[in-house]
């Protein structure tokens, strides 16, 4: 299983024009029965679609694949992308995998 140290030192960072309020395990993990970590992004502007609290989750036990996934919640068919450890490795690179994620949340509403 995926153990991420210090992931608290992604709390603040900027990814897409927002910043992570919250980063951490997901509370709802004994529910789902997989453990996450979630990297949350407060509600910005009216509040409605991309612009409403996003919970960005990255699943701790690997795929089918070999990989992690990463993915906004509500929206994981339309965003989930596979991570390798290469890309956990170094937390710059993993707020770009986030921001990608949300780029492509914030696509998704765009079209709707």
């Amino acid at each position: 299983m995926l153990e991420i140290k210090n992931i608290t030192k992604m709390y603040g960072m900027s990814c897409n024009g927002r910043q992570v309020a919250y980063a951490g395990e997901y509370k709802d993990a004994i529910k789902h029965r997989e453990p996450h970590y979630v990297f949350r992004f407060n509600e910005i502007g009216n509040g409605v679609d991309y612009a409403r609290e996003q919970d960005i989750v990255l699943k701790r036990e690997k795929n089918e694949n070999g990989k992690y996934e990463l993915f906004c919640m509500g929206l994981q068919v339309a965003t989930e992308i596979e991570l390798d450890m290469g890309d956990l490795i170094d937390p710059i690179i993993l707020a770009e995998k986030i921001r990608d994620v949300l780029k492509t949340t914030q696509n998704y509403y765009n079209k709707i």
